[in-house]
């Protein structure tokens, strides 16, 4: 129970914990999926952490808390394989980036070099 309380209070669902899954919100569902991964990671300290879209659908306040986490968890030393379209948290949160087109690799490497290519935001971006 101590583990479920401290995700629980961590991801700010506590109040929450007596409610099914299914009637969450949205965005409750996210955090509560975002607090299965640190439940995991505190009983087998998991290093390698995969997150696919987990900021779709959230409102702003909510993605300070999942960047927050995700911050925390790479100070922690995990590593977090992210899918992400927002490019303004790709550059917050990552060290570096594969992009694919078509699936097909496009690029890869250093968030700050791979975003600035031209056939990357010609092709990602549609700029």
């Amino acid at each position: 129970m101590a583990i479920a309380e401290k995700v629980l209070h961590r991801v700010g669902i506590w109040q929450f914990r007596d409610k099914l899954a299914v009637n969450l919100s949205y965005g409750q569902r996210k955090l509560l999926e975002i607090a299965r991964v640190l439940a995991m990671r505190e009983i087998g300290k998991a290093q390698i952490i995969f997150f696919d879209e987990p900021y779709a659908g959230l409102f702003p306040e909510m993605v300070k808390l999942v960047s927050e986490i995700m911050k925390e968890l790479r100070r922690e030393g995990a590593t977090i394989v992210l899918i992400e379209h927002n490019m303004d948290l790709i550059r917050e949160l990552s060290d570096r980036v594969i992009v694919m087109d078509s699936g097909e690799l496009l690029a890869e490497g250093p968030v700050h070099e791979v975003l600035a290519r031209h056939d990357v935001v010609e092709a990602y971006l549609g700029e």
